[in-house]
């Protein structure tokens, strides 16, 4: 499996949205503040009290998109640690897997080092033999020979 995670643009696209929002949300605070202040110290002019009421609903606008901000935030925060789950299953995968590889390696390695030894063995064994039935045989042909002498003198 391939998971490919390109974060860039949507931090990008996240950053953008939160930054335009600061800069709306500080002018509408200062408004917001501003005709508070008209408004309660000159409760009966209504323009004032438009004023206010428009303020007040355009940071309840900024607070609704922030909140839908971090929301789309939060989703990808949530996919991006299902992918990261998922690749550390795949990982802990792996592991396992080269873990078994290492033990097989190792394995023919020993097997390796020990049929060069038992070759080793096997032909030093052969070897010893070999020389041993040499010997044997010299040692017949000696033996037929001095058989053959003996014989010979005792018949003349």
């Amino acid at each position: 499996m391939n998971f490919s995670v390109d974060l860039q643009p949507e931090t990008k696209i996240y950053q953008e949205k939160l930054n335009t929002l600061t800069s709306t949300f500080l002018s509408a605070l200062d408004d917001f503040k501003k005709y508070y202040v008209f408004t309660f110290k000159n409760p009966e002019v209504d323009e004032y009290q438009n004023f206010f009421l428009n303020s007040k609903s355009q940071l309840q606008n900024i607070n609704k998109e922030v909140i839908l901000v971090s929301n789309d935030i939060k989703k990808d925060i949530e996919k991006i640690n299902f992918i990261v789950n998922k690749i550390n299953i795949q990982l802990g995968n792996e592991k396992e897997l080269n873990g078994e590889m290492l033990n097989l390696f190792n394995n023919l390695q020993n097997s390796n080092n020990g049929s060069s030894l038992l070759l080793e063995e096997t032909t030093n064994i052969y070897n010893k033999q070999y020389l041993y039935n040499c010997e044997i045989a010299l040692g017949i042909f000696i033996l037929f020979i001095l058989i053959l002498i003996s014989y010979k003198t005792t018949r003349v």
